[in-house]
């Protein structure tokens, strides 16, 4: 398994201290359905809990439109971004350096309004084409 893109996320109010972590991975394989996206969570220094947002692996759009879903959701709830820019999908090149998370969630929120529209147009034209 390879990690394409890992988000840190932490969130910091009154006595809550917690973290966050998305991962999105490539399994071992050809099968176009081959991505999962994981995560963890929990109080900062301690052990934390995982689980999985893809129960099964998806195929490389629909496991980016996931993990960059997550990750607007925790920044919409006050987590704030603490692992740096994100790590450029493979075959794009690199963004360029971003001074704040402000930057940071607008990216993320372009790249999903664009898996979006890809899977809409794509199910215009099956529909269209009768498959």
């Amino acid at each position: 398994m390879r990690i394409l893109q890992q988000t840190k996320l932490q969130f910091q109010q009154g006595r809550s201290d917690k973290v966050y972590e998305v991962e999105l991975c490539e399994l071992n394989g050809t099968n176009a359905n081959r991505f999962v996206v994981n995560f963890r969570y929990g109080r900062r220094n301690s052990a934390l809990k995982e689980g999985s947002k893809t129960p099964t692996p998806v195929d490389s759009d629909q496991a980016q439109a996931i993990f960059d879903n997550v990750v607007v959701s925790k920044l919409n709830g006050g987590y704030v971004d603490v692992s740096g820019a994100p790590a450029p999908r493979q075959g794009q090149p690199t963004p360029p350096a971003s001074s704040g998370t402000s930057s940071n969630a607008q990216q993320l929120l372009d790249n999903l309004a664009s898996a979006v529209a890809e899977n809409a147009a794509r199910a215009v034209s099956n529909n269209w084409s009768g498959a």
